[in-house]
């Protein structure tokens, strides 16, 4: 009888102990996945970012573009006038 009422005694402890640990790894997973999301969410973050910057990026390379092509049309516009004008004077 005494036995019997040691393995009662041991299987309670026993499931108490597998609920306890069952409930701390439950919370110890749930920060994990708090952590988790926290690091998504920041990473979703920088590429926003870095996406932003390069877009800035392209903007200002094609503004720099556009403003050289401007330039080497007036200057082209130049010259053509240039030799032009020397071409009719010689005339």
């Amino acid at each position: 009888m005494e036995l019997v009422n040691e393995g009662r005694l041991l299987s309670h402890a026993m499931r108490e102990r597998l609920v306890m640990t069952t409930s701390e790894a439950h919370v110890i997973l749930q920060k994990l996945e708090t952590i988790a999301q926290q690091k998504h969410e920041h990473f979703n973050d920088l590429c926003e970012m870095t996406l932003d910057v390069y877009r800035e990026i392209y903007k200002i390379n094609d503004s720099m573009l556009m403003v050289t092509r401007r330039r080497d049309f007036c200057v082209a516009k130049g010259l053509i006038q240039k030799v032009w004008h020397i071409l009719l004077e010689n005339l």
